[in-house]
């Protein structure tokens, strides 16, 4: 999924279904050009993607990423979102890099 504006590449966002689960799916990557960050980008991709998943069958979008102070910001994002912290995995990136498991239900509204 992708967002173009003034035909430049500003926003993408690569997903897909869990192979090992009936219902679940996964966010990769989600990314918006540093230009083109406060005008809520990020947050039109993450509903775009809930969406198509929920056409598609799923239930729950889970997501990674580190928990290194660099990735406060993005953690913040997955939280006003609706996201919630399900697992931290200590050390899983390297010393003092946990790796942050977030999840939301998206049978919820």
């Amino acid at each position: 999924m992708k967002v173009i504006d003034d035909n430049e590449l500003v926003a993408f966002a690569n997903y897909g279904k869990n192979p090992f689960s009936t219902h679940s799916w996964d966010l990769y990557w989600i990314v918006v050009h540093q230009n083109s960050r406060n005008k809520k980008l990020g947050s039109l991709l993450l509903r775009a993607i809930e969406d198509d998943i929920k056409t598609l069958g799923g239930k729950i979008l889970w997501i990674e990423t580190s928990g290194r102070p660099l990735y406060a910001s993005t953690e913040e994002f997955y939280k006003r979102n609706g996201y919630i912290l399900q697992a931290k995995l200590k050390d899983f990136y390297g010393t003092d890099d946990p790796k942050m498991i977030y999840s939301k239900d998206l049978r919820i509204k």
